[in-house]
């Protein structure tokens, strides 16, 4: 449906989503001890979702060219925000993640410079398939690794590399040993 809207519609469809987006922020603020609810229901997700689609589209409309410099600029300034601002629960502060991520979706989609070349190579291209698993499986290990320690926040280096290489080999072990044979069998049941 996104595919077939006009740029016009396009652009009321991204503002109403990032409206609907920032609903996490205002329940944050308004309902604080109910957070967890608005952050893993995935209604509250969908907007984000949909304006990725939406950005995508309109990155058709943008010459190919090399945008690593602004990708880069927008990632730290965001990453400098976040930083500041204690923003650990990134999603209450969607209101500027959204509008940043969105530019640099829009610069990576159209971009032809080096930073596409690398996430475009064999080895990122596997991590986002894992993707999803790594991203059922986090907090999994993020509980587990709080058993031993009261709280995620402060980790050293090194204990952030083992959770993130944990992470990938549970992952892809997920993803090659359950995932892919699943949507295989699920093929198969689709196409009789």
């Amino acid at each position: 449906m996104i595919k077939n809207l006009s740029r016009k519609i396009l652009l009321i469809v991204i503002g109403v989503t990032y409206l609907a987006a920032t609903i996490p922020d205002i329940s944050y603020i308004v309902f604080e001890d109910k957070f967890a609810q608005f952050y893993s229901i995935p209604v509250y997700r969908l907007p984000e979702f949909v304006i990725g689609i939406c950005c995508f589209e309109i990155s058709k409309k943008f010459a190919r060219k090399s945008y690593d410099s602004y990708i880069i600029l927008l990632f730290v300034v965001l990453l400098i925000y976040l930083s500041k601002h204690n923003a650990h629960i990134y999603i209450t502060h969607n209101w500027i993640v959204v509008p940043v991520f969105s530019c640099i979706i829009i610069a990576l989609a159209q971009s032809k410079g080096y930073i596409c070349s690398l996430l475009s190579s064999k080895f990122f291209v596997w991590l986002g398939k894992i993707s999803y698993c790594f991203y059922s499986f986090q907090a999994l290990i993020l509980m587990l690794f709080t058993q031993y320690r009261s709280s995620i926040a402060g980790l050293t280096l090194l204990e952030f590399i083992i959770i993130v290489g944990l992470l990938i080999i549970i992952s892809a072990f997920g993803y090659h040993c359950i995932e892919k044979p699943l949507r295989r069998k699920i093929n198969e049941i689709s196409i009789k």
